[in-house]
């Protein structure tokens, strides 16, 4: 049985066995929110977590650079084990999470183009289907 107050499944699922706040509690309050959401997006609120992850990571871009001495301690703090991040499954992740640590707006915009098209992959309406021909 899950506990859902303090280790949702939305939260604990990652192949890995991390939990999501293992990363964002060393992140800032909008890209650690950007994180979390497309983290829990597949589990919980689908393409409304997409957007809201989306929202946040503008949010963020929208906002001056952080300092050198904030850089700087982001380098020195000790990190995750990032590499449970599966390159290829959790390309968003490794993407928020590397934008964020080395302030690398190229990283967060990439991964902006990454949820906008899992939206609107979401969104689309389903093609026709077509009768075979005889």
């Amino acid at each position: 049985m899950s506990d859902q107050i303090n280790h949702p499944t939305h939260y604990t699922s990652h192949p890995s066995g991390l939990e999501c706040i293992d990363f964002t509690k060393r992140m800032d309050f909008m890209l650690g929110n950007a994180f979390k959401y497309f983290w829990r997006h597949s589990l919980k609120n689908g393409t409304e977590d997409l957007k809201k992850s989306l929202w946040y990571i503008n949010a963020y871009m929208d906002m001056p650079r952080t300092s050198i001495i904030i850089r700087a301690r982001r380098l020195f703090d000790m990190d995750p084990p990032v590499h449970v991040l599966d390159p290829g499954g959790d390309c968003v992740l490794s993407l928020l999470w590397f934008g964020w640590k080395y302030d690398r707006r190229d990283l967060l915009a990439n991964a902006k183009v990454h949820i906008e098209t899992s939206i609107a992959m979401q969104e689309a309406e389903p093609c026709p289907q077509t009768a075979p021909q005889q």
